[in-house]
C-alpha cells in the first residue's frame, strides 16, 4: 500500500479524565461539530450548520464552549 492509500493514523492519544471536558465532548451536537471538522476540509461556521442543519449562532456558541475545555 502506499502512502496515498494508507490510513490516516492518530499521533498523539489524549486520556480525558475531567468530567466537564467529557460532558461538553459528549454532547451530540458538539460530537457532530467535531466529527464534521474532522472529515471535511476547512469550514466556515456557516457551512458547518448547513452541514448538520444547525442555526449558524447556535454551532458557534457550541464551538465556543468546545474552544473552553481545549
Amino acid at each position: 500500500m502506499n502512502s496515498s492509500n494508507a490510513p490516516h493514523r492518530m499521533k498523539d492519544l489524549e486520556i480525558i479524565s475531567d468530567s466537564n471536558t467529557i460532558k461538553v465532548l459528549f454532547d451530540k451536537v458538539r460530537a457532530l461539530i467535531v466529527f464534521k471538522y474532522l472529515v471535511n476540509e476547512e469550514m466556515t461556521v456557516k457551512q458547518l450548520a448547513d452541514a448538520i442543519g444547525k442555526n449558524p449562532g447556535n454551532v458557534l456558541r457550541h464551538i465556543e464552549r468546545l474552544k473552553s475545555v481545549g
